[in-house]
């Protein structure tokens, strides 16, 4: 930052913005804004050139998981030519790699390969340390990783672990002051209290205040999506709020 001209520092900010347009998954104001970066000053370097690659394929519809995953892989090799999966939790991550090993841990999950999608997550919060990454892409990311982790593990059946990591990211969520996914943390941690066969009064206060802070921070779709799950799957009505 420090030795950014003022066209450079320009770049910079499109950078920046073209890396929350994907996190929010803005795809479409993403790929307009990707065709004014693409040939900019910065666009030079490695990190951005590989960064540049992975928004390609992010926003490329077209490209089954087999295609994506392998597109993702020579990402990754852009800066780590020698990568091999089973290595990811020894790693210096940078965000880019992160990026690109969250897309393949989904695709994995989406193409029925959930063991192999669940081991990677779990590799990637367990480089946490050793991530070369700003605090502010940390901040994205370890709440995200652990509320994936808490969304695969549930979907799979292991409750009490999707529990663990619903939990963790909630921790990690108020140590970085990024509450965006507290809703539907609250969520899984309600839907894994009752799959495990607790109390009414355990998993109807936390569902309840996963509805409550989604109305609050302006997701009524997720707010929505809660309400009716909670009428229909656990057999109570959450009034408005």
């Amino acid at each position: 930052m420090l030795y950014l001209d003022t066209k450079e520092y320009e770049e910079y900010r499109k950078f920046r913005w073209l890396k929350r347009l994907i996190s929010n998954k803005q795809l479409t104001e993403a790929t307009e804004l990707l065709s004014k970066f693409e040939g900019s000053v910065l666009s030079k370097q490695l990190f951005i050139r590989q960064f540049i690659s992975f928004v390609k394929i992010k926003i490329n519809g077209e490209m089954s998981d087999e295609e994506t995953i392998n597109a993702l892989h020579k990402v990754i090799r852009m800066s780590k030519p020698k990568y091999e999966e089973c290595k990811v939790a020894g790693y210096r991550l940078t965000s880019n790699e992160i990026s690109a090993l969250i897309e393949i841990a989904s695709r994995y999950f989406s193409n029925r390969q959930e063991s192999k999608a669940i081991v990677l997550t779990q590799a990637i919060i367990e480089s946490r340390d050793r991530i070369r990454a700003s605090e502010e892409d940390k901040a994205i990311f370890l709440p995200a990783l652990m509320s994936n982790l808490s969304t695969m593990l549930g979907k799979v059946g292991r409750y009490k672990e999707s529990l663990h990591y619903c939990n963790r990211a909630v921790d990690i969520s108020r140590e970085y002051n990024n509450f965006r996914l507290v809703p539907l943390l609250l969520y899984n941690a309600a839907t894994s209290h009752y799959l495990l066969g607790e109390e009414k009064c355990v998993y109807k206060t936390e569902i309840i205040r996963a509805y409550h802070c989604a109305y609050a921070m302006g997701q009524y779709d997720v707010a929505k999506m809660i309400k009716k799950s909670a009428k229909a799957e656990l057999g109570f009505i959450i009034r408005d709020a």
